[in-house]
């Protein structure tokens, strides 16, 4: 049995611009002249996270303070789950607040120290750095046999938080003065307001937004 065919509805009707091609099912019918959703990626887009590359001497230490991080953003001091949900992003940056100030009134927490191993020639971790000077060694190959389990190398990381453009301002300018790469800055400064953290030097306290989306009337009060 041949598919009735749908009727094809004129421009006049749907309002379409002359030359516009009119739907021709059921569905197409229902979207013309209606403009499309807008895409919840835009927010993502003008919010784009900030993200910032941690050399490979570092990445366990990249790796330890983002679980700390997520751990502040999901529970307080005392370790109870918060009742105010906020995100890493926000934890992240109360820190990095906290220590970029730290830093200003004592610049010596970020030490610089030559280094030719990093693409600065100056870096903020001298000791880890260290490690890379000894000579290498030969273990015996495995090629070919069965590998036993071993100890994964963990490569660089990247480390991204959507962060305030005053902030990020803040940590290139700490880096252009010091000579040090962005990437240990960045690890640098939280390292630095987690230790005061777990000080309890200050506490993570998050600011009441409102959003009003309805309202009601009251009546005066006579007098």
């Amino acid at each position: 049995m041949a598919k009735k065919k749908l009727q094809h509805y004129g421009d006049e009707r749907l309002g379409l611009i002359p030359g516009q091609d009119a739907p021709t099912s059921i569905l197409d019918m229902l979207n013309v002249g209606r403009p499309g959703p807008k895409r919840k990626s835009d927010w993502n887009k003008t919010h784009a996270p900030k993200s910032f590359s941690i050399p490979a001497p570092l990445a366990q230490a990249a790796l330890d303070i983002r679980e700390k991080i997520l751990s502040c953003a999901e529970f307080d001091e005392q370790g109870n789950r918060r009742r105010e949900h906020i995100t890493a992003d926000v934890a992240a940056n109360v820190i990095l607040n906290w220590a970029i100030d730290r830093v200003k009134q004592n610049p010596r927490l970020i030490p610089s120290t030559p280094s030719p191993h990093t693409k600065t020639g100056v870096t903020a971790y001298a000791a880890t750095w260290d490690t890379w000077s000894k000579p290498p060694t030969f273990p015996k190959s495995t090629r070919g046999k069965k590998k036993s389990a071993t100890k994964i190398k963990i490569r660089k990381q990247i480390l991204s938080y959507r962060i305030p453009v005053d902030t990020e301002n803040a940590i290139n300018e700490l880096s252009e003065s010091t000579g040090v790469q962005l990437g240990e800055i960045f690890l640098r400064l939280l390292q630095i307001g987690m230790a005061d953290y777990e000080r309890m030097d200050f506490r993570i306290a998050p600011t009441p937004e409102v959003v009003y989306r309805s309202a009601t009337s009251v009546k005066r009060r006579e007098e």
